[in-house]
């Protein structure tokens, strides 16, 4: 796929999403998207929406207990969020505007005008329930755009809450210390399917694929 295909596609789809200038556009960029092309993809949502808000997702797993969270440990900070960070959000993290989530198990960078806003939210329990980010984007009717194949698309956890939960213990490492918060049991294969069957589509070498995400929650909570 080349630059041109991104720049037609993106706006075609976001487009077809009803987007306007102020939208709230919830982005995730696959791993097997290539890296010369990534920044290309995030120009032209923002230029589409260029007095809204970016919310782009990175690897919201890094810091939990699918690592070894000793090693989380000996890391600091800054080091776990660019390791959890994929390159598009590397790429935003760059701007003087970008705001983090504050749970540390989010990896989650957002620009524009909900961006303070979207990242307030510091309760360890329930990161993609009734006090998060996700729950503010079904509130304020954010679109939700992949790109490529994505293996865990952590923004449709939100559809488990609440009447679908099954509760776990999770485990992320924050400063020095490890933390206990409560968290989700999350068939992600299963996400990935429905995602597919549920959102808009622009096919290209890498499929693009976009919902409205207070629809798309609500229909993946039906199917679940």
């Amino acid at each position: 796929m080349y630059n041109k295909d991104f720049e037609v596609l993106i706006p075609h789809i976001l487009n077809r999403l009803d987007v306007h200038p102020k939208s709230i556009v919830v982005l995730n960029v696959s791993d097997e998207t290539p890296k010369d092309q990534v920044k290309v993809i995030l120009d032209t949502v923002l230029s589409t929406i260029h007095d809204g808000t970016l919310c782009v997702i990175g690897d919201c797993g890094f810091n939990t207990h699918q690592s070894n969270i000793q090693n989380l440990l000996n890391l600091s900070k800054k080091e776990r969020t660019l390791l959890s960070s994929d390159y598009a959000l590397q790429l935003l993290s760059m701007r003087h505007d970008c705001h983090f989530s504050k749970h540390p198990s989010l990896s989650i960078g957002c620009v524009g005008h909900y961006a303070r806003y979207l990242t307030r939210h510091q309760s360890f329990d329930f990161p993609y329930g009734e006090h998060s980010i996700f729950k503010d984007l079904v509130e304020l009717n954010a679109i939700y755009i992949s790109v490529g194949n994505e293996a865990h698309p952590y923004a449709l956890k939100h559809a488990y809450y609440p009447d679908k939960a099954v509760i776990v213990r999770n485990v992320c490492a924050y400063q020095d210390k490890a933390y206990g918060y409560l968290d989700f049991m999350v068939n992600f294969s299963k996400l990935n399917t429905l995602k597919k069957e549920l959102c808009l589509s622009e096919a290209g070498s890498l499929n693009i694929y976009g919902g409205k995400y207070p629809w798309l929650i609500d229909q993946i909570r039906k199917k679940i």
